[in-house]
């Protein structure tokens, strides 16, 4: 009976007194057992009294109904999505009556909730040794989202102190890496890695030490950028570039006008995509068709003219047909003039047409009649 209790299989137990009690009556006497031995101590010194057949009687009927309770708190807890408490709840039935039918009949998915709770909790507790507060930061929000109760003071506390103490270290660190300082930054980087070993901003000072060695590379890349007229290149580095080329008015100049002109060739581009959206494709070419005589070498300017081209082909050959009779030698004024007449009947608004019409007539009409108020003959369609 004795060894029975001691293995928390108190149902044994009370079956193995109830059939003592029906043979034999001194089940108030004490058992007889060595006094030095290891069971003796441990119910003289717990329980303060020699055992009886009556007293582990008692004792195994309170275990049970404590373990009763236990599961029930525990239940009720794991019901309201407190895990924190749950947890608790269950370790002392599972302490108390590791073999009791309300214990080992659990379900294994109340079984699962808590234990996935336990092992996320233990990690966090790691993860607080190891300073590694990224990952600390995960788990306690986690940890929040699954259980109600979980005490989160002193671990968001000790995540926010210890991640500005490391942050605030590394932009002194960063200052002073600036400032020339090398023996300072060292020693202020070397006290934020203690605090927070996995800083994401650790990695920043790494990058930001070695873009300090690779200023010179970096020039020298904007320079061959430049001299092979990948400007889109240097567009896409212009934060990388820009800190390299620092105090070398020659760069900065030539680095400032080619960020102007994509800015202008973009804006030409997002016009030129509003008129395409409202169906006109003609004012969408003559859009970019300008500004390609000024970047014949932009890549995304030229393709968004081959997109175009298809849609305003008729519009296209009628001006080359018009440049080609004007450039020609002899000046083919009239035929130039009628295709130029035809190309702005094809696109009333057209800019490019009416300019070339305009510097035709002013050449074939008399002075007095060339006054840039005279009108173009119209066209019908």
């Amino acid at each position: 009976m004795i060894q029975w209790f001691v293995q928390r299989r108190y149902e044994h137990v009370l079956m193995a007194a109830r059939f003592y009690n029906q043979i034999w009556k001194d089940g108030d006497a004490s058992l007889r057992i060595d006094k030095k031995s290891d069971v003796s101590k441990l119910f003289t010194e717990s329980v303060g009294v020699s055992p009886t057949v009556a007293s582990l009687d008692s004792l195994s009927n309170e275990a049970i109904r404590e373990a009763a309770k236990y599961i029930e708190a525990f239940e009720l807890m794991l019901s309201r999505d407190e895990l924190h408490s749950a947890s608790q709840r269950l370790m002392e039935a599972y302490a108390l009556g590791e073999y009791l039918a309300p214990v080992a009949t659990l379900s294994l998915e109340k079984k699962r909730r808590v234990a996935t709770y336990t092992r996320d909790l233990n990690e966090l507790y790691g993860t607080l040794q190891a300073h590694d507060y990224t990952k600390t930061k995960e788990l306690a929000d986690r940890l929040k989202t699954n259980a109600k109760d979980f005490p989160s003071s002193k671990v968001d506390s000790a995540i926010a102190a210890y991640t500005l103490a490391s942050d605030l270290a590394i932009e002194e660190a960063k200052a002073h890496l600036l400032a020339r300082e090398s023996d300072k930054a060292a020693e202020k980087i070397r006290a934020a890695a203690e605090i927070w070993p996995t800083n994401p901003k650790l990695q920043e000072f790494r990058n930001l030490v070695n873009q300090s060695g690779g200023l010179v590379t970096i020039r020298n890349d904007f320079d061959r950028l430049l001299s092979e007229s990948n400007f889109r290149e240097i567009a896409k580095r212009q934060y990388e570039i820009a800190p390299a080329i620092q105090g070398d008015a020659t760069r900065e100049e030539a680095f400032k006008q080619i960020m102007t002109n994509l800015m202008k060739i973009e804006a030409a581009l997002g016009k030129a995509q509003e008129f395409s959206k409202v169906g006109q494709s003609y004012a969408a070419w003559e859009q970019l068709a300008e500004l390609r005589e000024q970047f014949p070498d932009d890549p995304k300017l030229g393709r968004e003219l081959e997109l175009l081209a298809p849609k305003v082909a008729d519009f296209t050959k009628a001006l080359d047909k018009a440049r080609q009779f004007e450039n020609r030698s002899p000046k083919q004024t009239g035929s130039a003039l009628a295709w130029y007449l035809k190309a702005r009947n094809i696109h009333p608004q057209s800019k490019l047409a009416d300019d070339g019409a305009k510097r035709l007539v002013q050449e074939i009409l008399p002075p007095d009649d060339s006054s840039p108020t005279a009108e173009i003959p119209k066209t019908e369609s």
